[in-house]
């Protein structure tokens, strides 16, 4: 090979060498970012809460009960509260503050589709429809003298008296003498209904649960050997309760705490499923970099190899050249 030829072969795979190098710091660039972006991954993944399933221990509480004055439900203890002791006082006091749900009767409303219709007859009494049948409302006098005076004070009381809806109640028993469902209107709004030609509401007795709250101050207590409520006694009335111990386990808290562990667990799967997703996707495309760079270092190795046969040629060639010229 001539010289002229040899040194445009060596220039051929000088800029072939620059271009496999140049392709390589590529290839390793890229990995880097790749390893920036599974290093990422990793530190998110680390900072993922791993949800604890709740307890039922958590949500389960020592709960005291009593019979309070005046009452025959079952009493809550809600607080115990220590007392600042006066000057003079060796007995520490406490106050007891406590809830207590019972029936208390009222009269409500019937609902919308329940109202019926009203009117006055020709003996200028109120009557209502049902059912295809019309029946006359009696009127509740109120007059203990009156025989029903007692069996309707209690609705006259509260739906004129406290509520104002009139000035006079009337009633119609819907049941049976042994088992009666009264059901009560006023005048003022059967007297609206009529003139409006509306329907008419009525009110019946009903049981419902009220749940109060109070407290007895001034209270000593007695507790057993593990420190458990046994009795308090109300200094200021001089009565004595005796008190229960039980558990009471808060089962609708316990139940939204258990949904919401589903749901945070269901998330942290869903992350981390992701995070693993992404992660084997950089993995397979840092990979596939590996693979191109070692292809490209054995090119290297072999380019490098015939640039330094071309450089040992191009020497024999410039040395034979000298030594022409030296003859």
């Amino acid at each position: 090979m001539g010289l002229a030829a040899s040194q445009a072969r060596f220039l051929n795979l000088t800029a072939r060498k620059t271009n496999i190098e140049y392709e390589g710091q590529q290839i390793n660039q890229q990995r880097t970012t790749l390893s920036n972006q599974s290093a990422n991954l990793y530190n998110q993944m680390l900072t993922l809460k791993v949800p604890t399933q709740p307890s039922i221990d958590s949500y389960t509480k020592l709960q005291y009960t009593f019979v309070p004055p005046d009452s025959v439900s079952t009493a809550t203890v809600s607080s115990i509260t220590k007392q600042k002791m006066e000057e003079g006082e060796d007995v520490q006091k406490y106050t007891i503050h406590y809830t207590v749900t019972e029936d208390v009767i009222g009269f409500y409303p019937c609902e919308k589709d329940k109202e019926v219709t009203v009117a006055k007859d020709e003996s200028n009494n109120y009557t209502y429809s049902e059912g295809g049948g019309t029946f006359v409302l009696e009127k509740y006098t109120y007059d203990p003298s009156a025989p029903n005076y007692a069996t309707h004070k209690d609705a006259y009381d509260y739906l004129i008296d406290e509520k104002g809806f009139g000035d006079n109640l009337y009633y119609f028993n819907a049941g049976t003498e042994a088992s009666p469902q009264y059901r009560y209107f006023t005048d003022t709004q059967m007297n609206a209904a009529i003139d409006d030609g509306k329907k008419c509401v009525y009110y019946t007795s009903t049981t419902q649960k009220q749940t109060s709250t109070s407290v007895i101050k001034d209270c000593t207590l007695i507790r057993d050997a593990n420190n458990r409520l046994v009795s308090f006694t109300d200094t200021n009335e001089d009565i004595t309760y005796t008190v229960t111990a039980g558990t009471y386990t808060d089962q609708q808290a316990y139940d939204d705490a258990q949904n919401q562990y589903r749901y945070e667990t269901f998330l942290y799967e869903q992350t981390l499923g992701k995070i693993n997703a992404e992660t084997s996707v950089l993995q397979a495309q840092d990979k596939t970099l590996e693979l191109r760079l070692k292809q490209l270092d054995t090119e290297h190795q072999a380019v490098q190899t015939e640039v330094d046969s071309i450089s040992e040629v191009i020497k024999k060639n410039i040395e034979s050249s000298f030594k022409s010229f030296n003859a």
